[in-house]
């Protein structure tokens, strides 16, 4: 198999001669590894990493490492486990404290990097961590162009590219960046939910919610469509069908993770069962002395309480523990009721992106 992928890629520099700088025409011939089992192992932990759960990112990095094992050379092995620590340490899931997660990410990138410069795949996800971690735009948008550079048709790379535009005030230009990651990928769960969450940071609730409908339509077990999908209905006014969504999503990953917690609560409060919310609130505080919870999953449901006060001292913590959801706090609907606070604007005055 991959004598015959260097023969193709061969004929296609020979082809281009002339037209490919010696580096385009070096990464063009790099095989991604000659080991079989190496290979086989990375496209698992890439099947695991794309469902997007907790429990799939710690079986991704497993296979990652396992990769490396068999090959440590293996570049793409350790951009895989880049991906996944800096989707651990992300808010989203909020499974290990982002100084622990970020930091291995980084060192992983670093050696992937050491190992293939010319990796589209590898700057893309060097730029989400500059952005979600560093908080640093102007080295994250380096890294996202360059990927784009080094490979057009990198859909990751506009993906993540297209959270930070958001991020950052650069709205018509996320749309477009988002588009052409879905074009690329038409199928993919992941940048279908993308492309709904750009939406929602868009302020645009109505397109989100069929956008995260369609993609349930095509599979109704992707968890992170319907917490997103319940998001967005608490958002336009609809809690008890987002209550609805959060509960599926439970049954689906057969658990109560603290995220998911939070949002029952959160959508319990603002449709007026506070007693539910305070209940789940109550066994968050109670957690958080045991195990890592993101400070602004405490945030969340004092928002839906009505606390302001409590949920911007909550947000003051996860801006120390350097949480990825202070990246998009000014555009984060769900946050605006704070706006105009001054302990808040105070505290996005401290985002340095």
């Amino acid at each position: 198999m991959f004598a015959v992928q260097d023969e193709i890629a061969r004929a296609v520099v020979g082809a281009l001669r002339g037209h490919l700088t010696e580096r385009e025409s070096a990464a063009l011939v790099r095989s991604s590894t000659p080991n079989v089992e190496a290979y086989n192992l990375y496209l698992k932990g890439r099947y695991h990493w794309y469902r997007r759960t907790t429990d799939g990112l710690r079986q991704a990095i497993s296979f990652f490492e396992q990769a490396v094992a068999r090959d440590p050379t293996y570049a793409l092995a350790y951009t895989g486990i880049g991906d996944v620590y800096s989707l651990l340490g992300s808010h989203d899931y909020g499974a290990v404290p982002p100084a622990e997660a970020f930091p291995a990410a980084r060192r992983a990138l670093a050696r992937a990097l050491e190992l293939d410069p010319g990796s589209a795949a590898t700057h893309a996800t060097l730029g989400n961590v500059h952005f979600i971690f560093d908080w640093d735009w102007t080295a994250a948008e380096r890294e996202f162009r360059r990927a784009l550079q080094l490979e057009p048709a990198c859909a990751p790379a506009h993906h993540w590219y297209a959270l930070g535009l958001m991020a950052t005030g650069r709205g018509e230009e996320a749309m477009t960046a988002i588009r052409r990651a879905r074009e690329l990928e038409p199928l993919s769960m992941v940048l279908s939910t993308a492309l709904a969450r750009v939406l929602y940071f868009a302020g645009e609730s109505r397109r989100a919610i069929e956008e995260y409908r369609r993609g349930l339509e095509m599979d109704p077990t992707f968890v992170t469509a319907h917490l997103g999908l319940g998001l967005t209905l608490v958002q336009s006014g609809d809690p008890e069908p987002a209550i609805a969504e959060y509960q599926a999503a439970k049954v689906l990953l057969g658990g109560e993770p603290p995220l998911v917690l939070a949002l029952i609560a959160h959508a319990s409060a603002v449709a007026s069962d506070r007693a539910e919310a305070r209940s789940i609130l109550a066994r968050l505080q109670s957690d958080s002395t045991r195990s890592y919870v993101p400070a602004e999953y405490i945030a969340l449901v004092h928002l839906g309480l009505g606390e302001r006060g409590e949920a911007v001292h909550a947000l003051e913590r996860a801006f120390a523990n350097r949480s990825g959801a202070m990246a998009f706090l000014r555009v984060d609907p769900l946050l605006h009721p704070l706006r105009g606070d001054p302990a808040f604007e105070s505290l996005l005055g401290r985002i340095t992106l």
